[in-house]
C-alpha cells in the first residue's frame, strides 16, 4: 500500500485526523477523479482508511490512531524525499517546523514545547515517560483547560505517564497521547497555532509566539 506516491500522500494528508472529501485529495496529488478513487479505494480496502458518506460526498479519514504512528515511525527510517521545487522545499520547512501528528504536536515546536515543560517542572521523566506534576496541572488549568479535561486525561493521580514519541524530523522526542492530543486543541483554540490550507504543518501565529513565551518561556518564531 506504501509503494505508491499517492497513497502515501493520502495518508499524510489525512495523519492529522482531518477529515478531507474524494475530490480535494485528488486536487492535492494531482490526479484524476477516477485514479484517486482508484487509490483510496485501495487504501480502503486495506484498513488504512474509512470512508464516511455525506449526501453526494464521500470524506476520507485515517482509519485508526495506529496507522498514524506507524506513518511517523516509517518517515524515520526513509530516506530524505528529493525536493524538486521551491514549494516542496517551504511545505518541507514548514512540516518540520510544527505539524500535528496523531492529533498532538510535533515538529521542532512540538520537541520545544515538551522540553520546555520538562525545565519548567510541568511534568517528570520516567522510564515509561512524562508524569504531569501538580504544578503541570495548574498551568494546564491557567491555560485554559477545564478541570475535567484535565482530570480526564491527567488522572490527577501519582505515577500516571503520557507518552512521547520519537520525532522523525528533530531526532528527539515529542509529547504524545490524550494530554497532547488536548492541549494542540487548546493551542488552536487559542489560535496561538493554525492549520495550513494542506498536510499536516501548522503555522505559529503572533498570539501563539507571545502565548508560548508567556506560558511556557519557549521564544520561537515561524
Amino acid at each position: 500500500m506504501l509503494s505508491d506516491p499517492a497513497r502515501v500522500r493520502f495518508l499524510l494528508e489525512l495523519g492529522e485526523g482531518r477529515r478531507r472529501a474524494a475530490g480535494e485529495l485528488a486536487a492535492l496529488a494531482g490526479l484524476s477523479p477516477s485514479a484517486a478513487s482508484f487509490h483510496l479505494s485501495q487504501l480502503t480496502e486495506a484498513g488504512l482508511l474509512r470512508v464516511r458518506q455525506r449526501g453526494k460526498h464521500r470524506y476520507y479519514e485515517i482509519a485508526n490512531p495506529t496507522v498514524a504512528r506507524t506513518l511517523e515511525a516509517m518517515a524515520m527510517l526513509a530516506p530524505p524525499a528529493p525536493v524538486r521545487s521551491l514549494r516542496q522545499s517551504q511545505a518541507g520547512q514548514a512540516a518540520r517546523f510544527a505539524r500535528i501528528c496523531d492529533g498532538h504536536l510535533a515538529g521542532h515546536l512540538g520537541v520545544a514545547l515538551l522540553r520546555a515543560m520538562l525545565a519548567q517542572g510541568l511534568l517528570s521523566e520516567g522510564l515509561a515517560g512524562c508524569a504531569v506534576t501538580p504544578a503541570g496541572v495548574r498551568r494546564l488549568r491557567e491555560l485554559g483547560l477545564e478541570p475535567n479535561t484535565v482530570s480526564d486525561v491527567v488522572g490527577m493521580t501519582e505515577g500516571v505517564f503520557a507518552p512521547c514519541h520519537p520525532d522523525w524530523s528533530e531526532n528527539a522526542h515529542h509529547l504524545a497521547g490524550p494530554l497532547a492530543a488536548a492541549l494542540t486543541r487548546r493551542l488552536l483554540e487559542l489560535a496561538w497555532i493554525s492549520h495550513r490550507p494542506s498536510g499536516r504543518a501548522v503555522r505559529l501565529t503572533p498570539a501563539g509566539r507571545t502565548g508560548l513565551r508567556d506560558h511556557f518561556g519557549i521564544d520561537l518564531a515561524g
